[in-house]
């Protein structure tokens, strides 16, 4: 559980990170392109069966979809960062975890449907290339 604790911290650190860069502070973004190399020492540390990694590759998935460009493929590689989270909360027993991670997956694919397939996002494209 501690490798799902930390990774999580690292991922908010680099969201944090994300802001501070998006506001325009060279620091932060700086900082920001090292903060997925703390999965490293995180995972090597945290390591004692293959259940371990599961936190880890949800949390790299997540970290590398902040560095893409268009937000479909932010939120396609989100969506497949958020898989391992349901094994991982069935190996632990955890119910509200469980329910949390299919409720984000859930969420995720709506938001893909919304922003990319819906028509109004259609026409809101189509509107913006008139422009």
């Amino acid at each position: 559980a501690w490798s799902g604790l930390a990774t999580q911290v690292i991922a908010m650190t680099n969201g944090l990170l994300k802001i501070g860069a998006e506001c325009g502070s060279e620091l932060c973004t700086t900082v920001q392109k090292y903060t997925p190399l703390a999965l490293i020492p995180l995972g090597w540390h945290t390591y004692s069966k293959p259940l371990d990694l599961l936190p880890l590759c949800a949390v790299a998935g997540r970290l590398f979809s902040f560095s893409q460009k268009d937000m479909f493929t932010v939120r396609l590689i989100q969506l497949l960062a958020l898989i391992p989270w349901v094994p991982y909360a069935v190996a632990l027993g955890s119910q509200s975890a469980l329910a949390t991670a299919v409720l984000s997956i859930v969420l995720q694919c709506i938001a893909i449907y919304t922003n990319h397939y819906s028509a109004a996002s259609k026409a809101a494209a189509k509107q913006k290339k008139a422009k």
